[in-house]
């Protein structure tokens, strides 16, 4: 018992710091595409919009550019978003084979996508009246808590893991980070996740 909870904490404590990075990402795209509306904003291209449509399209560009862009790592010869990859681990279908572009897109689609038009939506309902934005605030917030909770649930799969009939492995060699992944782990502090 004490073994298998060892290997999940150890996979586990690797998803948590490759989500990190992907994170990252995904916050420098989202970026990228705020400032590009500015500068759109700036250039008076937005004039006719209001501030509720630049909200949604920030929103829809950053979370269809970020499923774009995962869903192609998974499902490329890499088999891993760049942060997976820098921790040794790989996306799988659910025969262990490579995952397929659809399949990815609806990983990617539950995992990034829904979250962050959540997000986006509770934002909105803060600039018109007539959205309870308490319960979009509350769904938006909950939803990636409850991926996270599934990592430490049973099989260590996450609920968009279980909606696209996929899992994460860990992959045999080396890591980006020139570093066996067993050395990259254990100088992570347990503490400090």
């Amino acid at each position: 018992m004490t073994l298998v909870w060892r290997t999940l904490e150890h996979m586990v404590r690797r998803r948590l710091l490759a989500g990190l990075v992907d994170a990252a990402l995904v916050l420098a795209w989202a970026l990228l595409v705020a400032v590009a509306f500015a500068v759109a904003s700036g250039l008076g291209w937005t004039k006719t919009l209001s501030a509720i449509w630049v909200q949604a399209g920030i929103g829809g560009c950053s979370s269809i550019g970020a499923l774009a862009f995962f869903a192609a790592w998974e499902s490329g010869p890499r088999q891993g978003t760049p942060g997976k990859r820098c921790f040794g681990l790989r996306v799988l279908d659910a025969d262990g084979g490579r995952v397929k572009l659809p399949r990815a897109v609806l990983r990617n689609a539950a995992k990034i996508t829904v979250p962050m038009l959540l997000a986006q939506l509770a934002g909105i309902s803060l600039l018109a009246p007539g959205i309870d934005s308490w319960i979009l605030t509350f769904i938006a917030v909950g939803l990636p808590m409850c991926y996270l909770v599934s990592l430490f649930t049973g099989s260590g799969r996450t609920l968009y893991d279980l909606v696209a009939n996929t899992r994460v492995a860990e992959h045999a060699g080396r890591a980006y980070l020139g570093k066996d992944v067993s050395d990259v782990i254990e100088s992570v502090p347990r503490r400090a996740i």
